[in-house]
């Protein structure tokens, strides 16, 4: 298997795309994102256990082919941080394998950090989009408001903040 290999995409035209793919795919901020793995897309999740953690290795993406790809999530992870990993992983799906055209196998390591950062900025954007989430901000800037709208932990709040010049 291939490792993901960078689009070298600038950060703008990444989150750009991760907004046209939650529209087309019907995605509302802080709704289940594991049908779009599963429904849509025809991926598969799976939870692993610590031994089996410890073998393969949580949040990796597996992909053999288009809709024929797993996305790997430490049972243990919680809501926030598996709902994250399904975001980050779609990331590599889209950005990576080109929705399955080329296989691979993406783990977090250093050869390809370049690559585990876009996947980051899809992931953020994916399911904190621009526009809510400016409004949401206007409302109420506290992280744990805006992690209860968007169903995120409030560490990915603060980043967002940030990739928006709001802090």
């Amino acid at each position: 298997m291939n490792p993901a290999i960078p689009t070298g995409w600038s950060e703008a035209n990444i989150r750009r795309l991760a907004e046209k793919f939650a529209s087309v795919m019907g995605y509302k901020p802080g709704a289940e994102i594991s049908p779009i793995v599963e429904k849509k897309l025809h991926g598969t999740i799976q939870y692993l256990d610590w031994e089996d953690w410890q073998q393969k290795g949580a949040e990796t993406i597996e992909v053999r082919g288009p809709g024929d790809f797993t996305i790997y999530l430490n049972r243990l992870g919680g809501m926030f941080n598996n709902r994250y990993g399904i975001a980050h992983e779609l990331g590599h799906y889209i950005l990576h394998s080109n929705l399955g055209e080329i296989p691979l196998w993406a783990q977090n390591n250093k050869k390809d950090e370049r690559a585990e950062w876009e996947a980051n900025w899809f992931a953020i954007s994916l399911l904190m989009p621009e526009k809510a989430f400016r409004k949401h901000y206007q409302r109420n800037p506290n992280p744990w408001f805006l992690a209860s709208r968007f169903l995120v932990s409030p560490e990915a709040v603060n980043i967002r903040k940030k990739t928006l010049d709001l802090e």
